[in-house]
């Protein structure tokens, strides 16, 4: 096997701004593997979410390529948002919006073809909730529903926007657990700013703050985070499952 049989994505020289001149992702480059764990993370602001919309699809570069190993990889992306981006006040029940992740299999209505996303439930402990308004859910919940939702469709690979944000313990096992299981054959991409949930599973994390540094899991330098989050950063503990921010003095340089 060559080495480009094992790249699920390649993005090549990526850039993006929501307004010209400025540019909030800046020749990016970057592989995710076949079997990928990767990670993303810096501060508020450096280009995280956007360069996760991109990967979904839902932005368009201004320049530079998402190139897609096989292309049909591109119609298989599973994209869970953050919770609080998702609209509760919409008036759909829970299993509504877990059959929103495959409409071409599933519909709204009647029995026909339930049998799945009913399982899926049951898995992710939400088969209590499927008759009750998303407007109800806790956060934990709606997370839990929009993560059934990405995995109906059968993803090829799975992209998530702060899972752990927010969410009560029993999510966190839920969401460990089906990740852990969905990583032994797809490529899973993770905004985050908490490692506590997945340090363990980290194979790649890369620090962006309009530019990226890529780095294998355990060996992110002091010097790289200094560059990304403008200040002092020390990593504790197994692998990077905390992040704590060390005592600086102003700073008002910005990357290049």
């Amino acid at each position: 096997m060559s080495i480009n049989d094992n790249i699920a994505v390649e993005i090549r020289d990526l850039n993006f701004g929501y307004r010209k001149p400025f540019r909030i992702l800046k020749n990016i480059n970057f592989t995710i593997k076949k079997n990928d764990y990767l990670v993303i993370i810096g501060p508020n602001g450096g280009g995280k979410t956007t360069l996760l919309r991109l990967l979904a699809g839902l932005l368009t570069p201004d320049s530079g390529k998402i190139m897609f190993h096989p292309p049909n990889l591109q119609k298989k992306i599973g994209y869970v948002p953050q919770f609080s981006r998702f609209d509760q006040n919409v008036p759909l029940k829970v299993l509504d919006v877990i059959k929103m992740g495959n409409l071409k299999k599933y519909s709204f209505f009647g029995k026909t073809g339930n049998e799945e996303p009913l399982e899926l439930s049951e898995t992710l402990k939400l088969d209590h909730l499927l008759g009750k308004p998303v407007r109800e859910l806790s956060g934990g919940q709606m997370q839990r529903v929009l993560i059934a939702r990405a995995l109906i469709g059968k993803p090829g690979i799975l992209l998530f926007d702060e899972p752990t944000a927010s969410i009560d313990s029993e999510s966190r096992e839920i969401f460990q657990a089906i990740i852990h299981e969905m990583n032994q054959t797809i490529p899973i991409v993770i905004v985050t700013h908490d490692f506590t949930a997945i340090a363990q599973e980290v194979k790649h994390i890369a620090c962006i703050n309009q530019e990226l540094y890529l780095h294998e899991a355990g060996k992110i330098s002091e010097e790289t985070l200094q560059k990304v989050y403008g200040c002092p950063v020390d990593l504790i503990a197994h692998g990077i499952p905390h992040r704590v921010l060390g005592h600086h003095r102003e700073n008002n340089n910005h990357v290049q």
